[in-house]
């Protein structure tokens, strides 16, 4: 599949003559799916989404032939004027919709900084180079899921995770290995793909037992220490946990660090559920009033001078 593309309203004028009022149908090809929306007469949307999901559940684009944020706004404006394109203004605001999910990896880039989480995640205009720990730690956590879901033989190079998995094997209870869990914005429990999804999160392995009312939440990670542990994934999978399995009371967490075979864990309450959740709300709170506003600002920090890709910030170190 070809990188992200995002057109101007210029190219997109073309693609009308080109086109000649006749859109493709829809198709799935190499897991990705293209979908077609008539915008006006003769003027067809195509976004390509990638069925491809990052370590923390997400979308990893809408790439393809794409309009920016901004510019599907304008289309969306201009459609509203128009009583007979109604229909579309729906199906253009079920694409923005696909945007929107949030997730903890969607909030700590906004914390860590607005203005490369707007052009990583929205704009879509750079995107992050896969790194051999990107690639490692993927081959890391699919040998992980198939030797406990299917018992695949763990590769002979990633041989020293076998016996942390082997010990996580001796617990009782239902596995479900990269469980995929959605929550609507009232809280309740919906599918990750729902129209109506609101937060996402895939946990790499979650241990049932609902005979105790208990579940074991592990989420691997493959840094050589953990340093830059963040116990936050844990209580936002717990939360979701409660909504889709109602009868569990206690959620016992784990980031599972099986290079240095350290565990990081922490347990969480169901009746403290309330409490926790509004930490969170707070925190979407900001990212959203950041999308009402349109008002991206840069954090600086130490990342800026080497580890940024968003070069035309005026805090880039490659400036």
């Amino acid at each position: 599949m070809s990188d992200d593309k995002v057109i101007s309203m210029e190219d997109f004028k073309k693609t009308e003559r080109e086109l000649n009022n006749e859109a493709p149908p829809e198709e799935d090809f190499m897991g990705y799916t293209k979908v077609v929306v008539a915008l006006s007469d003769g003027v067809v949307l195509t976004v390509v989404e990638q069925g491809v999901k990052d370590e923390h559940g997400e979308d990893e684009a809408i790439s393809g032939i794409a309009l920016d944020y901004e510019e599907l706004l304008s289309v969306m404006e201009q459609l509203e004027m128009c009583k007979s394109n109604s229909h579309v203004v729906e199906d253009v605001m079920n694409l923005i919709d696909k945007v929107k999910p949030w997730s903890f990896s969607r909030i700590k880039s906004f914390e860590q900084c607005p203005k490369k989480f707007y052009h990583l995640k929205i704009s879509k205009n750079y995107r992050e180079p896969e790194t051999d720990a990107m690639l490692y730690g993927t081959a890391v956590h699919l040998a992980a899921e198939e030797y406990i879901r299917d018992g695949t033989p763990v590769p002979e190079k990633y041989a020293y995770v076998k016996p942390v998995l082997d010990s996580l094997m001796r617990f009782e209870g239902e596995f479900l290995c990269e469980y995929e869990m959605g929550l609507t914005e009232d809280l309740e429990a919906c599918g990750f793909k729902a129209d109506d999804v609101w937060y996402r999160g895939i946990a790499d392995l979650v241990i049932l037992n609902r005979e105790e009312k208990t579940a074991y939440v592990i989420d691997y990670k493959t840094s050589k220490n953990t340093r830059y542990a963040d116990k936050g994934q844990l209580e936002l999978m717990a939360l979701a946990t409660f909504k889709h399995f109602p009868e569990v009371e206690t959620v016992k967490g784990g980031l599972l660090f099986v290079v240095c075979e350290e565990l990081i864990k922490d347990e969480y309450k169901k009746e403290d559920a309330p409490k926790l959740w509004a930490k969170w709300l707070g925190d979407y709170k900001r990212m959203e009033k950041a999308f009402e506003a349109d008002v991206w600002n840069a954090h600086q920090s130490g990342l800026c001078r080497r580890h940024c890709i968003v070069t035309e910030c005026v805090h880039n170190g490659r400036n």
